[in-house]
């Protein structure tokens, strides 16, 4: 039976390749969020996997059972019919907030994005990875703020690993929870602190991160420690002295803060080279990196090069992008 018949629909939330999300309210629970499968003729992915991919997530979802800032399930129903995908789905706690792409950008309004729920999303990290659990996707949409909380959510492309194997950087299937969140969330939040808020706010913030990242190597360490892999908790713990020699810099700190956003921003452009989105990413990327290294000219690297040279190869599109966005009467 399909939720459309059990369940008060209050709103559909999100409508993605495979599944959709609506609000709904039960009777003696109040509030929930439902993920529920999209019918067969809605997309154009093997049924099969849909179905085997739905049931890694009910996986995923049962081993963070009692995590703060995972959604918590309280129940589910499966149907393995091909022809009937839309009677699998997941009812959830619901959880209030803002995804952290409204949040920046055109939209700046970091004010939910605080020292201390970043500090949460490190705390959560670092229980996902004490029970296996590699989300795969931890970009700006899938992660909620709210004022007392942040929750990340959509575990579709997670990945139920042993938590006593270091994924530390990339493996052949995915990234570490903490390298991935680093990738897609932090040096994009870095880069919109620096050109929102500027230098002194940058710092403050760049600081908190690497608090945050000593703190999560060294709780990791323990936790192998305690589980008899002395190699991989000694491994851990040189990384988080590493970090702790940088906080104990903070000119060093704010040199590889500035690097770091400097290659996102580089790294940007190169991919989005040939794309329709080049211009939007030129506008917005082109200022920082230019004032970035005329302040910083030990920063031009290769790799930066290499994203200055995507931009003058689309010229045309550049020298229209900079007339946009800055006016004969500002240049």
């Amino acid at each position: 039976m399909t939720i459309e018949k059990c369940y008060k629909i209050l709103d559909v939330i999100e409508t993605g390749y495979n599944s959709m999300v609506f609000k709904v309210e039960i009777p003696g629970i109040g509030l929930c969020a439902i993920k529920r499968l999209r019918r067969k003729d809605d997309f154009r992915r093997s049924a099969h996997n849909v179905l085997v991919e739905f049931a890694k997530e009910i996986e995923i979802y049962q081993r963070l059972k009692g995590v703060d800032g995972v959604p918590q399930i309280y129940d589910f129903s499966r149907n393995h019919d091909e022809n009937l995908l839309e009677e699998n789905y997941l009812i959830m706690t619901w959880e209030d907030g803002k995804v952290a792409s409204s949040l920046w950008g055109r939209h700046y309004d970091l004010g939910l994005i605080t020292p201390e729920n970043l500090g949460k999303i490190y705390d959560t990290l670092l229980e996902m990875d004490k029970r296996g659990v590699i989300h795969n996707d931890l970009w700006a949409n899938n992660i909620l703020f709210r004022e007392n909380g942040v929750t990340i959510i959509d575990f579709n492309l997670g990945k139920v690993v042993n938590p006593l194997i270091l994924y530390e950087y990339k493996h052949k299937d995915y990234y570490s929870n903490l390298t991935c969140f680093n990738r897609l969330f932090v040096d994009n939040f870095l880069a919109d602190v620096y050109d929102q808020k500027g230098l002194a706010e940058f710092n403050l913030f760049n600081k908190h991160i690497a608090e945050c990242e000593y703190d999560f190597y060294k709780k990791k360490s323990v936790f192998m420690l305690a589980h008899d892999e002395p190699r991989h908790a000694d491994y851990l713990l040189k990384r988080a002295m590493e970090v702790k020699r940088k906080l104990n810099n903070p000119d060093a700190l704010e040199k590889e803060g500035l690097e770091r956003i400097l290659n996102f921003s580089a790294e940007q452009a190169f991919a989005n080279r040939n794309r329709r989105n080049f211009v939007p990413v030129f506008k917005v990327n082109m200022p920082r990196v230019l004032k970035i290294i005329t302040e910083n000219p030990q920063l031009l690297t290769p790799k930066v090069q290499k994203g200055l040279l995507a931009m003058a190869e689309n010229c045309p599109k550049a020298i229209a992008a900079m007339q946009m966005a800055f006016p004969p009467k500002q240049r």
